[in-house]
């Protein structure tokens, strides 16, 4: 098989570069802009929030992702958390997060401002996994933006029965390979 229709540069390409150290610059602007929208959502989670914000519409919003203000302090009182200010956490978010917030912005075409957390009380808890992110909506709801941290592994305490379990597995493993 062969080749039935050649398309020249000109209809290929609509974009004109005069040499390649100009399209190399374009690229390296592209992604300096795309990671310089990303340190400014790290820059907005870690600063401190202030009391003025702008409420964002409740339409394009999924309303499976919305908590009032009392619902997470009833759910940070269950699960021995605390609802604080995001700066409070200083530890690292994945990527996901961050990509998951950049992608809403884009969608609904703002600027998130007013990140929470729900903090754990545990030190060892908090070693583990990132907490939970909301973004203030309206003066009581806030907008559950990393889902996804809700269905990480837990951490899971020291249980007398288990290092009992991990003893049998590992004698009946050197046992049975001889």
């Amino acid at each position: 098989m062969g080749i039935n229709k050649f398309n020249s540069e000109e209809e290929l390409s609509s974009i004109r570069f005069s040499c390649a150290d100009e399209a190399l610059g374009e690229i390296k602007n592209l992604f300096f802009l795309d990671q310089l929208a990303e340190e400014r959502i790290l820059l907005e989670i870690f600063s401190p929030n202030d009391e003025v914000f702008k409420p964002l519409s409740l339409d394009k919003i999924s309303k499976d992702q919305l908590f009032t203000q009392s619902q997470l302090l009833k759910k940070g009182f269950r699960t021995n958390q605390k609802f604080v200010d995001s700066c409070k956490y200083q530890g690292d978010y994945s990527v996901q997060t961050i990509l998951t917030i950049k992608d809403e912005q884009r969608r609904l075409n703002c600027q998130f401002k007013g990140y929470y957390i729900l903090l754990s009380n545990k030190r060892l808890a908090t070693l583990n996994k990132e907490p939970e992110l909301y973004l203030r909506i309206t003066e009581s709801t806030y907008y559950w933006i990393n889902p996804t941290v809700g269905t990480q592994k837990k951490f899971q305490r020291f249980h007398l029965l288990n290092f009992f379990n991990w003893i049998k597995n590992a004698i009946s493993t050197k046992t049975s390979s001889k």
